[in-house]
């Protein structure tokens, strides 16, 4: 499993070097995601959990691409070996603000057992603050598993991110 993570991240820093064009940006950040606890019934059941993660951002003029991944070693209260949850989001911004849809799937891996979760999705809203050099963004997610189901929608269960970015 490290050299899958490894071999990921170097791709990532390649694919980041060779992308890179006038009017781009690009970012690479860490943090923490607090997944607060869900009513609705979901097949992996963050609940009151904190995993912690790197993201890259390519950003080009209104648009970007957001890929990260999270880790853990919770679910909802139950201890795992660990939690991997790897994520693409396509944002918006605007200024400061920024909004987009993802799409996220888990691999939980427990003893000798493993399995990757459905695909399910995240609404995105957030704000970046410049401090200096580095970029403080704060997101609040909305994780589903079904379109259908949107009308469940609790302000409740926002799951609450905060990355610190280094924009080159």
């Amino acid at each position: 499993m490290k050299t899958l993570i490894t071999t990921s991240v170097v791709l990532l820093l390649c694919l980041s070097t060779t992308q890179a064009r006038n009017g781009t940006k690009q970012r690479w950040g860490v943090g923490a995601r607090y997944h607060v606890e869900h009513d609705s019934e979901r097949e992996v059941p963050f609940d009151d959990v904190t995993t912690y993660g790197i993201v890259y951002e390519y950003h080009e003029r209104g648009t970007f691409w957001q890929l990260g991944l999270q880790y853990g070693t919770e679910i909802g209260g139950v201890d795992v070996d660990y939690v991997l949850t790897p994520e693409i989001n396509l944002m918006l911004t605007d200024g400061a603000w920024r909004g987009g849809i993802g799409a996220l799937s888990t691999y939980v891996k427990v003893d000798d057992e493993s399995d990757w979760s459905d695909v399910y999705y995240q609404f995105i809203l957030g704000f970046d603050m410049p401090l200096g050099s580095t970029i403080l963004s704060i997101q609040a997610n909305y994780a589903f598993e079904d379109f259908d189901k949107l009308d469940e929608f609790d302000f409740d269960e926002l799951d609450w991110v905060g990355y610190l970015m280094y924009e080159f």
